[in-house]
């Protein structure tokens, strides 16, 4: 079907009376879903276009902006965003997203060098904690939370990291960008690319121990948690950060050129029962690496030990046949 563009839109509209068009926009008044009419305050559009239209939005200054923040963060985390309340009318619990796409412009416009900028990125970091923790707990008015601010859970959490890392390469920081991403996951993006996005940060070599430092700690920390949470799903994706940690640690080893130390750790670290499925997880990892000569070793270290799902035989016999039988003597393929 070819829709009208604006242009023809307002061609064919200039050829009705106020008449007409009163009863054109009533009747498609009426085929708008009640959703719909909510999602985009229509009601309220209809009540003000003509105040909205002249009436230009006062610029707030930096310290009323902040004030504005810290209560609307204040105001989500008592639920009023998601629930019927006195404070939070039902239209104002509809325009959270708008809000939260004013505060992400104005926060990341910010110097993060200067103080109100170090201000605004701690601000950023809250806002993307309760976003984050409203992929999985209802805490605005729906839950894909990152999809209705227009950015995604890898952007934001780049902006910040960013920031942070514009400031002192200190234990602090690195940390900081680190504990984030325990941060509960938006379904819509593959998990692993937002550890993937602070990886491909972490450079130099002091920057790196640091990181492996930090993951370390947070790992500790997830033990713990896990040690005392009783809700199996909250378990499931304790370990799952956990895993997510070790992967980070195996890549950060990677960078420093120690593939013997990245694999042990890994093997420390990485949380699952079934030998062949963790087995699994690291041949992945070192084939996705080219890490040809490590994977022929690790395979062949367990190969009495573990019964290998096909797509890992085939796998090794392709590997195997290339790095001994093709001629090809060097550490990678």
């Amino acid at each position: 079907m070819i829709y009208m563009l604006v242009k023809e839109i307002r061609l064919e509209l200039s050829k009705y009376d106020r008449k007409e068009l009163e009863e054109i926009i009533i009747e498609l008044y009426k085929k708008v879903p009640k959703k719909v009419k909510e999602s985009y305050c229509i009601d309220e559009y209809i009540k003000n276009k003509k105040e909205l239209a002249t009436k230009k939005e006062e610029k707030l200054s930096f310290d009323e902006l902040i004030s504005e923040i810290k209560w609307f963060i204040s105001c989500v985390d008592k639920d009023y965003y998601c629930s019927p309340n006195n404070v939070i009318s039902k239209q104002e619990r509809q325009k959270w997203r708008f809000k939260v796409k004013k505060y992400y412009k104005e926060l990341k416009s910010t110097d993060p060098i200067s103080d109100d900028g170090k201000i605004s990125t701690e601000l950023l970091i809250e806002l993307f904690k309760r976003l984050s923790y409203g992929t999985y707990i209802l805490k605005f008015s729906n839950w894909q939370t990152f999809k209705a601010i227009g950015v995604p859970q890898t952007e934001f959490y780049f902006t910040i990291i960013t920031r942070i890392l514009l400031n002192t390469h200190n234990y602090e920081n690195i940390y900081k960008c680190v504990n984030l991403l325990s941060v509960d996951k938006d379904m819509d993006i593959p998990h692993i690319s937002l550890y993937d996005k602070f990886i491909n940060m972490i450079n130099t070599d002091d920057d790196i121990n640091l990181s492996i430092k930090a993951n370390y700690e947070e790992i500790v920390k997830l033990h713990s948690k896990l040690k005392s949470c009783q809700n199996i799903t909250t378990k499931y994706y304790i370990k799952e950060n956990i895993n997510y940690d070790a992967y980070t640690i195996f890549k950060l080893y990677l960078k420093l050129n120690q593939t013997d130390k990245a694999i042990i750790e890994f093997n420390k670290i990485y949380i699952e029962q079934d030998k062949e499925i963790k087995a699994y997880v690291l041949l992945n990892l070192l084939k996705d690496n080219k890490l040809y000569k490590e994977y022929v070793r690790e395979y062949e270290k367990n190969i009495k030990k573990i019964d290998y799902r096909k797509s890992l035989i085939e796998d090794y016999s392709l590997i195997k046949n290339k790095y001994y039988n093709g001629g090809i003597h060097n550490d990678r393929l």
